[in-house]
């Protein structure tokens, strides 16, 4: 992530936004966050704790595959490292 990224925003109360109304940088951040807040979490896991982050009460099968989507293109950028189905952070930048 860059320095001038946007942070990830939590929703307020009942404000949460659906997955195609946050940034795409936001995601990211959001994931990143998550992921070096509990390196070795599972993607399913990850995906999970973004939805809550992001104030969703469901992972719905359109969140999970943009997510699943976000998670391999920072695969794909160097930024996750994935082992045994375990994902932590690389300390790369997106």
């Amino acid at each position: 992530m860059r320095d001038g990224d946007p942070a990830a925003r939590r929703p307020g109360r009942h404000a949460a936004r659906k997955l195609v109304h946050v940034a795409p940088r936001e995601q990211w951040r959001a994931l990143v966050e998550l992921a070096n807040e509990c390196p070795g979490m599972s993607q399913g896991e990850l995906v999970r704790q973004a939805c809550e982050f992001f104030g969703w009460q469901r992972v719905t099968k359109e969140t999970r595959a943009g997510l699943e989507a976000d998670i391999a293109s920072l695969r794909a950028q160097g930024v996750f490292d994935v082992s045994s189905g375990h994902i932590a952070t690389t300390g790369q930048g997106a």
